[in-house]
């Protein structure tokens, strides 16, 4: 199942999360993974690196095209990606819009790619 949106991102969140947690990847993507200490080359960091790309290749093959566009800017931050995608479709009400707003009026344009930019809002 991929995320269309607000409408069907209860549904999604489940089936991602039972998936990921299949995985043997929710402590990555709830940020309980921490990156190791070590040089980039240490069997450690690279082991934490691959979940850390996994967790993000899961969520990003489960966004519809319209959505992927959210995904922009995150591509090694699962955690990040998740809490945006929750925090964009997963409440409603004045409080999220109003968080949104906030969020949207504190995205500045330094020069980076658009896409990245438009992900961020």
């Amino acid at each position: 199942m991929k995320l269309k949106g607000e409408e069907n991102y209860r549904a999604w969140e489940y089936r991602t999360r039972v998936a990921v947690r299949a995985a043997n990847l929710l402590e990555t993507l709830m940020g309980e993974d921490e990156k190791p200490n070590g040089g980039p080359s240490s069997k450690a960091v690279k082991a934490w690196k691959n979940r850390r790309d996994a967790a993000t290749e899961m969520l990003v093959k489960r966004l519809e095209d319209k959505v992927l566009t959210h995904a922009k800017g995150f591509d090694e931050d699962p955690v990040g990606l998740w809490a945006h995608l929750t925090a964009i479709f997963g409440g409603s009400g004045v409080g999220v819009a109003v968080r949104m707003w906030r969020e949207f009026s504190n995205v500045k344009y330094r020069g980076e790619e658009m896409t990245i930019v438009m992900g961020q809002i």
